[in-house]
């Protein structure tokens, strides 16, 4: 949400003018609603930290989009789960309790505070798809780097994050190094209560301080230097404190989250009226535009996993009992993308009256025509494939008939994933 606030802010839109950063948001979560995949949006709680990114955030203030904006999330059928805390250190224990399979954030400290795996956009001078998206996974860090979440904890203590400058000109570089040297390994007990971290640190400090007098450590005369000239006061026990034991739902009870994995719908009415009164979009046609080129898409492909969806051959509908729609055709053809390599998948085309009347309900398609999206085979009945307009398709087939769907998150061929995304 930061981001959208600073896009509006560079088109010199300012404060709640036009809905600002809600705008640019409404479009992002449209895009996100074409993903076959669930999200959970995750935002601070009441007893988040009060100082972040060298910012005060008092915990008794909150800005005036978070309301709107978590309503705009519940109407485009998404979740909403307020942490204890912090909403980065929620992220990794939903994560690591499995409760979520990936978490999309801009902010590495997820993976301080224990994250597996963590979505990270891709420069747009880098991606060949616009949703295209590279997956940081703790285990190969740790493979491939040798971070283990220990050495994580202490780069972030010394190059700085979140809560703390750090040490004292070290930079990326020498945290990366003293890191590496396994200097914070064994840095915090295994009880995270406050009075054993104390006691284990200041034992630690001694350690340390002997090997760095002795040159026991293979670093560089800089970096040890760096650490030695603060060892007695470093890392701070508030800063550790916020890393090692945050307020988060593994402290208590979390409830509500039965429904993460149920297939999630817009509820395009609510919408509708949100758009109208935030963003002033009052014009039928305008709005009817927009919703077909940003929220058609997301509806229909979430129809289709729906686990009440089925696929009428002799009738040539797709659709739950309230919301069917006719399928006028739906060739084979090679998609292209940086993940597809032209595998084919069906494009299916519907009547955009006929979507507009059974699907959107309330929003006018301005003119007759065809809308596609693309489907994976394993989503559609053999049967249903080829169709051409106009040409009634012979042989068997009935009411009912559903496909064996793969999982909501896949292509057809990849594992379910569901995502979690911050909005601190």
């Amino acid at each position: 949400m930061d981001e959208c606030a600073a896009a509006t802010l560079a088109q010199g839109i300012h404060g709640q003018f036009g809905g600002g950063p809600l705008r640019p948001f409404f479009f992002r979560l449209a895009r996100l609603l074409r993903v076959p995949a669930n999200f959970v949006f995750v935002f601070d709680g009441p007893e988040r930290p009060e100082r972040k990114r060298g910012k005060s955030v008092p915990r008794n203030q909150r800005l005036w989009w978070i309301a709107p904006s978590q309503e705009l999330i519940r109407h485009f059928g998404f979740i909403v789960h307020e942490a204890p805390g912090e909403a980065e250190a929620e992220l990794a224990v939903l994560n690591r309790r499995g409760l979520v399979h990936a978490v999309i954030t801009s902010d590495s400290d997820s993976l301080v505070f224990g994250a597996q795996d963590v979505l990270r956009s891709v420069p747009s001078s880098k991606r060949d798809e616009d949703d295209e998206v590279a997956v940081v996974n703790a285990n190969k860090i740790e493979d491939e780097l040798q971070l283990t979440q220990p050495r994580l904890l202490f780069y972030a203590l010394a190059a700085g994050g979140d809560y703390d400058p750090g040490l004292p000109q070290c930079g990326k570089a020498h945290a990366t190094e003293l890191a590496l040297a396994g200097i914070g390994d064994n840095l915090l007990p295994t009880s995270r209560d406050l009075p054993d971290i104390i006691a284990h640190v200041q034992e630690w400090r001694k350690a340390v301080a002997e090997k760095l007098r002795t040159h026991s450590y293979k670093i560089s005369r800089r970096s040890e230097t760096l650490l030695s000239t603060k060892i007695d006061i470093f890392p701070s026990m508030d800063v550790l404190r916020l890393y090692a034991s945050p307020i988060t739902s593994k402290t208590g009870s979390l409830v509500g989250t039965r429904g993460w994995s149920t297939i999630q719908h817009p509820d395009v009415p609510a919408l509708v009226m949100f758009a109208r009164n935030r963003f002033g979009w009052s014009d039928p046609s305008e709005l009817g535009r927009t919703f077909e080129n940003n929220i058609w898409e997301g509806a229909l492909v979430r129809l289709l996993y729906s686990p009440t969806c089925s696929w009428d051959i002799e009738r040539r509908t797709v659709g739950t009992t309230f919301r069917k729609v006719v399928v006028k055709e739906s060739p084979l053809k090679a998609r292209h993308s940086s993940s597809l390599n032209g595998q084919e998948w069906v494009r299916l085309g519907f009547s955009k009256d006929d979507v507009a009347d059974n699907v959107m309900g309330c929003v006018d398609a301005g003119g007759g025509g065809v809308f596609r999206i693309w489907a994976p085979p394993a989503l559609v009945p053999e049967k249903m494939v080829g169709l051409k307009e106009g040409v009634k398709r012979r042989g068997g087939g009935g009411e009912g008939l559903r496909p064996k769907r793969p999982a909501l998150g896949s292509t057809g061929r990849e594992a379910q994933c569901s995502s979690i995304i911050d909005l601190t």
